[in-house]
């Protein structure tokens, strides 16, 4: 049999985002692109950006300082000459995958790009396009039927709702679980960079006169300088402390901080309840409605005002900043609805495993036996006495030399380490399974994650019969991530004279024909 490769998966190709961003259509669409883009990035992607006249030059300058390159464009957005850009810089800078969010790129303009040999993802809302010519359509609302798409081309895969929800890494870094205090006394507004004015003046004026308790209040005010000298006049109650910030990147940092939001039905309301922060939702636009209408219907939200009347509903605030009971189950609802996955579900669906490998290494040695040290792994383990150091670096150095075997370090997408898988040397090319997770990312669904793309890439990279994994029966969790991952229950072994679950998993082609 030949030595297993110790090579890692090759990096992606290079994405190029054609996204715009403004005061006229909001930081939005821009924001679930980076999404997209830091995590394309943390795989070992290259990214460049395409964006149309009147995009942020703070915007551009995050951009860089997260290693993305940015041109500008001065043509008009959508229109042929946009879609000949686009392409011609996806050719210079060999793109792989197209990223296009905006309501202005209609059927045409996707079907330039797909006739130029690219792939394709396309961030949508509300089903605009004529047709869809994509490889991917991503529709995050909180409500979307696929009846919506009917007008697709074949291979058009579909990605629906919050489950697929693109949040950057500024917000899954955002610290959990949520307190959730007897009185809230933080108020964050947030309605959009590119949220109306006379909107942001009406709500404060009407909660100036509104008797609501003392509070502490964070609005932010987007890219409209303006808006900010106005509200700035405005008088309220003196129990009150207003701050007015315009910077968009402190938005997780007040996020965090706050007891209850005011926000726009638009992506700022998924990033709400993905950190289970308690939301009265303004529909802004028209756009914003599945949103709007699915948060509320899960518990995660209430409907506060809509497009175009905006006659605010305080009382339901009023009882809101005052119920413990109900914010509490209205964090919960949002945690479920937004699990925080979307964007590595977004990568397995564009071809990148959503966990990347790298064979381990002597630096590596402390921490893999750190991790099998940890008192959960030695309880689940078949031998569950402590570890020696000197026992452990005589078993590393020995793996690392063995060319039959194989330990990988995994890693998550925004680069962390979060675990080992040891493949060793069986019989007739088949291999066993050890896995174990650092404790910081057990219960997010990684054990399953890492399995699955582990086994893959082995299945890619040597003639591999086979796999097999054995579990203590009194370890659930590990259970359900190996069924999880498509291995096959055996039943019952012997392990150490110890019962074992004994799981398999077979090659694709070899699945395949045994399902027959």
């Amino acid at each position: 049999m030949p030595a297993p490769s110790k090579s890692s998966p090759a990096s992606p190709p290079v994405l190029l985002v054609r996204a715009d961003a403004g005061p006229a259509i909001g930081l939005g669409h821009a924001m679930r692109c980076l999404a997209l883009a830091q995590a394309w990035r943390d795989q070992g992607g290259g990214v460049h950006w395409l964006g149309a006249a009147g995009f942020p030059s703070s915007l551009r300058q995050d951009l860089r300082r997260q290693g993305i390159v940015f041109s500008g464009l001065r043509v008009r957005p959508g229109s042929v000459r946009d879609a000949a850009r686009t392409v011609a810089l996806a050719r210079r800078c060999r793109a792989g995958w197209v990223l296009l969010d905006g309501y202005r790129f209609k059927a045409d303009f996707q079907a330039a790009i797909k006739k130029a040999g690219l792939q394709l993802f396309c961030l949508d809302d509300d089903g605009s396009a004529r047709r869809y010519w994509a490889d991917c359509v991503l529709n995050q609302n909180a409500v979307v039927a696929p009846a919506l798409y009917r007008r697709r081309a074949p291979g058009t895969r579909l990605l629906l709702g919050p489950s697929y929800a693109l949040l950057r890494r500024e917000i899954l870094l955002c610290p959990a679980p949520r307190r959730i205090r007897p009185r809230a006394r933080r108020l964050l507004i947030c309605l959009g960079g590119g949220g109306s004015a006379s909107v942001s003046m009406r709500l404060l004026q009407a909660l100036a006169e509104c008797e609501l308790p003392p509070l502490q209040i964070v609005h932010f005010i987007g890219a409209n300088e303006a808006r900010g000298h106005r509200l700035a006049k405005l008088v309220w109650p003196s129990s009150w402390r207003l701050r007015l910030e315009h910077d968009p990147r402190r938005l997780p940092e007040y996020m965090a901080w706050a007891d209850v939001i005011l926000a726009g039905a638009g992506v700022t309301s998924l990033e709400s309840a993905f950190l289970g922060l308690p939301s009265g939702l303004v529909l802004m636009a028209k756009n914003q409605l599945a949103n709007f209408q699915g948060l509320a219907r899960a518990g995660a939200a209430v409907r506060l005002a809509r497009y175009p009347h905006f006659r605010f509903k305080l009382a339901l605030l009023r009882k809101l900043l005052q119920d413990p009971g109900r914010r509490r189950r209205m964090s919960i609802a949002g945690r479920k609805l937004v699990d925080g996955q979307g964007v590595w579900r977004c990568l397995q669906a564009m071809g990148l495993p959503p966990v990347r490998f790298r064979p381990a290494e002597a630096r590596d040695c402390r921490r893999v036996w750190q991790w099998a040290n940890e008192p959960h792994t030695r309880r689940n383990s078949f031998h569950s006495e402590p570890i020696p150091w000197p026992t452990h670096q005589a078993w590393f150095n020995r793996i690392l030399r063995h060319r039959s075997s194989r330990l990988w370090i995994a890693h998550a997408p925004d680069g962390n380490p979060i675990g080992q898988l040891r493949f060793e040397s069986a019989r007739r090319g088949e291999y066993v399974l050890s896995v174990g997770l650092a404790p910081a990312w057990r219960g997010q669904g990684y054990g399953r994650r890492v399995i699955e793309a582990g086994v893959a890439e082995l299945f890619r990279s040597d003639h591999c019969r086979g796999v097999h994994a054995y579990c203590k029966p009194s370890n659930p969790a590990a259970n359900r991530s190996f069924a999880a991952a498509g291995f096959v229950n055996l039943g019952v072994a012997t392990v150490s004279g110890q019962p074992a679950i004994h799981w398999l998993a077979l090659p694709p082609a070899a699945a395949r024909s045994r399902s027959a």
